[in-house]
């Protein structure tokens, strides 16, 4: 499944105001569903910042992360990939006032 960009990417991306992430069904599809080659690495990137956005711990977020990728991507990342890309996302999110850098 190929969801649209969440909101906050394209806000930051082109500067415009935009809504924030997918839709609810999205996001549930997503978590269940998993995702194949070629979507691993957004895909994470996005499950990432919504939960940063939410203010989900950025610690939590990597395990959850790692977890997720292990058992719903296909074939899964290596832990390396994901740790580096939930910690953009977390400096992504801290150069905007959102959560807090990784240490």
């Amino acid at each position: 499944m190929v969801c649209p960009p969440p909101g906050w990417l394209l806000q930051a991306a082109t500067g415009a105001a935009a809504r924030r992430g997918h839709d609810l069904e999205c996001w549930r599809t997503l978590i269940k569903e998993g995702v194949p080659q070629g979507q691993r690495n957004n895909t994470i990137a996005s499950l990432s910042g919504h939960l940063l956005w939410h203010g989900v711990d950025r610690e939590v977020v990597a395990e959850l992360m790692l977890s997720w990728n292990r058992v719903r991507c296909r074939p899964p990342l290596s832990d390396d990939e994901v740790l580096r890309t939930v910690q953009s996302i977390a400096r992504l999110h801290a150069r905007h006032g959102q959560g807090t850098a990784p240490e």
